[in-house]
């Protein structure tokens, strides 16, 4: 789809894992679907990521991550994307489906207490144990030229997405988790 964001113009920012450094917030995972969704509010395209964690007392349970693809953010997700993810974007278009399988250290933080229930935000960092299952890969690999920034659905609330068109990945042999 055509992001609107043209990010062959943007330089590549990331940002320090040291703001959200918590050891007992930090898990290795793997990306195990990755959609479109537009914000309710503003309809702002966002990406959904939901990751699964392939490791300790935790392995199996899932966490949700929202990439808002806005200019200001444009540096950014840039610096994520290859950094992190090792998905090279040299321009508009991008492809949800290449972050499926893809490792990273993901990160949950305690956003508010709203009723007697806790709610969490994630953010994903590289993984420096598994970044080199991460193969180089364009953005724009398998995306779908006809997908709008219209045709992406407003969505109220979280929910996970099915991740069709993964880009290649290694084996499954090959994966840690």
């Amino acid at each position: 789809m055509q992001t609107g964001i043209d990010f062959g113009k943007t330089e590549a920012r990331s940002m320090d894992l040291r703001d959200y450094l918590n050891k007992e917030g930090l898990f290795e995972c793997k990306c195990v679907s990755a959609k479109w969704e537009r914000s309710s509010n503003k309809h702002t395209l966002t990406l959904v990521l939901v990751w699964e964690v392939g490791e300790g007392e935790d392995k199996g349970k899932l966490a949700v991550e929202r990439k808002y693809f806005t200019e200001k953010n444009a540096p950014y997700l840039k610096g994520w994307s290859e950094g992190v993810m090792n998905v090279k974007l040299p321009n508009e278009r991008v492809n949800p489906g290449v972050y499926v399988n893809r490792f990273a250290r993901v990160k949950g933080k305690l956003r508010e207490v709203y009723n007697d229930k806790e709610y969490y935000e994630f953010q994903s960092f590289r993984s420096e144990d598994y970044f080199g299952y991460n193969k180089s890969v364009a953005g724009d690999y398998g995306v779908d030229v006809n997908e709008t920034i219209d045709s992406v659905p407003i969505v109220q609330s979280s929910s996970s997405g099915n991740g069709d068109d993964t880009a290649p990945t290694p084996g499954d042999e090959d994966v840690p988790f």
